[in-house]
């Protein structure tokens, strides 16, 4: 199987920090000052773009019953304005009925 498709690409670049803010115990119903560890969020970028995959597997059936197992392997790439194409293959394992 294969074709083309649309994409979408979010990048985020977030770098680790500390937020001071107040806890509040559920199971003992008081609260108190805490410091939590964070990901600020420095810099994002989304994206839409054109790209295409192909893929293949194999199925079977699982004795007399209905249910066939299946595995598939497809290779996609998403065009990019500027460098490299993003590509990848996800392997995908399942059960139909």
């Amino acid at each position: 199987m294969g074709g083309p498709g649309l994409y979408y690409r979010n990048l985020t670049l977030a770098t680790p920090g500390l937020v001071n803010t107040v806890y509040c115990d559920p199971f003992y119903g008081f609260c108190y000052p805490a410091t939590v560890g964070v990901d600020q969020i420095v810099a994002s970028s989304t994206t839409y773009k054109m790209g295409f995959n192909a893929g293949a597997g194999p199925d079977f059936r699982l004795g007399q019953s209905q249910v066939k197992a299946f595995g598939e392997a497809r290779y996609s790439r998403m065009f990019t304005t500027h460098g490299t194409d993003l590509t990848f293959v996800p392997v995908t394992f399942g059960l139909r009925w």
